[in-house]
């Protein structure tokens, strides 16, 4: 099985990743030209497509590239390594914590109180659990359908596209959100969603894609975000786990 290892670019947006055969193929569409940027670790920089070797030979007729359209990889530029799953699995925690936090406030404000809480047994905490990341799937998609990204994956620069760079539609977004929370999270079940979770990262690392975006057919995109980002991350997990403390203090009172 080929490897999803190449990237390419047209405008400063990179895509990817993508197998040799799938750049050749878009060669022989004319959306990848000679000048098209591509990259593939371990090349310390981008590329025209006419100057790498996989790809020289569909371009034998083409005029000269010269060294203007050499782009340094790596943060600094928008191009940065678009195979990150520590990214997406912190980007996919904080979305998880901040929806629980606002499911727990809306159920305490009408149909439960913080004593009923705090006294679920394991098997409702699991119920619960399970419930809490169904209900997120679906509004994922419907944020991802819009705005091609979430709150936590927007923090890290990321976003989600369809083949053609463009925001999926929703039916394709309810797709892929339900497939990470089937074989992602492993419908948040003990040990299970664990066992989901790396089977998911060795997928991710050994093919170039995650399960769920190859059936879903859609693409992740990963930006270089500001430096600050990590900083806010810890920031908003620190504040969300402290006015959790502080509304059901004063609930409970």
């Amino acid at each position: 099985m080929e490897r999803k290892i190449w990237h390419y670019d047209t405008g400063k947006r990179p895509r990817g990743p993508y197998t040799e055969s799938e750049i050749t193929g878009r060669i022989a569409d004319g959306e990848v030209t000679e000048r098209t940027l591509v990259w593939s670790a371990p090349m310390e920089s981008w590329l025209p497509a006419a100057a790498v070797g996989p790809f020289s030979a569909h371009f034998a007729g083409a005029a000269p590239v010269h060294d203007d359209l050499i782009v340094p990889a790596g943060p600094g530029f928008v191009y940065v390594n678009q195979m990150q799953p520590w990214a997406r699995f912190f980007a996919r925690h904080l979305d998880y914590m901040t929806f629980t936090f606002v499911a727990i406030i809306v159920s305490m404000l009408t149909f439960s109180s913080v004593h009923g809480i705090l006294t679920m047994t394991v098997g409702q905490m699991i119920i619960a659990s399970i419930l809490l990341t169904l209900v997120w799937a679906f509004v994922e998609a419907a944020l991802i359908s819009v705005y091609g990204t979430t709150p936590g994956k927007y923090l890290l620069g990321i976003h989600v596209a369809d083949s053609d760079g463009r925001k999926p539609g929703i039916a394709q977004s309810l797709r892929r959100s339900l497939g990470v929370w089937a074989m992602g999270v492993g419908m948040a079940l003990p040990i299970v969603g664990l066992v989901a979770q790396f089977l998911g990262y060795r997928a991710l690392k050994r093919h170039g894609v995650s399960p769920w975006d190859r059936l879903s057919r859609t693409e992740v995109e990963h930006f270089d975000y500001h430096i600050l980002s990590p900083i806010l991350y810890f920031f908003t997990v620190s504040a969300l786990i402290f006015l959790a403390g502080v509304i059901g203090a004063a609930m409970g009172r």
